[in-house]
């Protein structure tokens, strides 16, 4: 590895910091935060439903994270539009996609459609 591979995300940073534009992104990053937190609880919850054990002390707190964050998006994507920072609109409707897609395929864990890794037949 050279010296300049690894740096690009301390380069960004510094350009972002120099440039006074790390306020435009702390809401996008406060977004994420709380999409890692809902992917948490709900990867908490299918594993607590597979042992067996009451799950919703872990799902129903991931359901009001994952609404809130869906709606801060939603608004987030608006403000950017009139703002015209065209590149946080498609950063923030990419993040709301993730959110649908790993809603979905935990809904479909969670009503019996898909099989985790060693959940298969024979097993």
């Amino acid at each position: 590895m050279g010296p300049a591979e690894g740096q690009d995300g301390g380069v960004i940073g510094l350009a972002i910091t120099l440039l006074n534009k790390e306020q435009v992104l702390w809401p996008l990053f406060g977004s994420t935060n709380q999409l890692v937190g809902a992917l948490a609880l709900l990867v908490i919850s299918v594993w607590v439903m597979r042992k067996g054990r009451n799950f919703w002390y872990t799902l129903t707190p991931m359901l009001f994270v994952a609404a809130m964050t869906t709606w801060s998006l939603v608004k987030e994507v608006g403000f950017f539009w009139d703002g015209g920072n065209y590149l946080l609109v498609v950063i923030a409707l990419t993040l709301l996609s993730f959110e649908a897609w790993i809603l979905y395929e935990g809904w479909q864990v969670f009503m019996g459609g898909k099989q985790g890794r060693g959940q298969g037949q024979g097993q």
